[in-house]
């Protein structure tokens, strides 16, 4: 029994180092719109960062999901549907 949990402790590192490389790489693309030259691209930055603090919602929304804490998942999905509605209304007001 000691390979089976050792793999699933790999994987489970495995999956938490991908999803903090994401959230990293999504939050410098946000910083770098924000600090850039041109100050329309504010905007890009701001949805970027509502990227962010959705995926990180939805990552919290499966650990919470996976161990149980049923109040703190339904605040992330919460989160979630508010981030997806900003996003929403930001990239309709962006292309229109």
């Amino acid at each position: 029994m000691q390979s089976g949990e050792e793999t699933s402790n790999n994987s489970n590192r495995f999956l938490f180092i991908c999803r903090n490389i994401i959230l990293v790489a999504i939050l410098l693309v946000a910083a770098q719109f924000w600090f850039d030259d041109i100050p329309t691209n504010d905007h890009i930055g701001w949805l970027a960062f509502v990227v962010f603090w959705t995926l990180r919602s939805l990552f919290d929304y499966i650990d919470d999901r996976k161990n149980g804490k049923n109040k703190s998942a339904i605040i992330n999905l919460l989160l979630i549907v508010v981030g997806f509605g900003i996003l929403i209304w930001g990239v309709i007001k962006y292309m229109v």
